[in-house]
């Protein structure tokens, strides 16, 4: 049975990794509710809030896999950077309808 896949985006357009495609949207939505919760966070804050909720239903070494399910999320404009944070924070992004 072959698998979904998705190719990340980088936001240095860098190229991205392949991943299965549950796993991606799994990661995705561990993120997205990490930011529910708090609203900034580093990426070492998010990754163990993530890895956590994931317990183990991913494939692998888990920070790389977050690392580039987070970039892809920067990539594709679904969380930020927060200017002038040290250490570098993110964010969700307001989106306009």
């Amino acid at each position: 049975m072959k698998e979904d896949k998705i190719l990340t985006l980088h936001p240095e357009g860098q190229p991205g990794a392949m991943l299965l495609l549950h796993e991606y949207e799994m990661a995705k939505e561990a993120i997205v509710e990490f930011f529910l919760i708090k609203p900034t966070g580093t990426v070492e804050e998010i990754n163990t809030s993530a890895a956590n909720k994931l317990g183990g239903k991913i494939k692998g070494e888990i920070n790389p896999f977050l690392t580039s399910v987070r970039l892809d999320m920067e990539a594709r404009d679904y969380i930020e950077k927060v200017p002038g944070s040290d250490p570098t924070e993110y964010r969700l992004k307001l989106i306009r309808c």
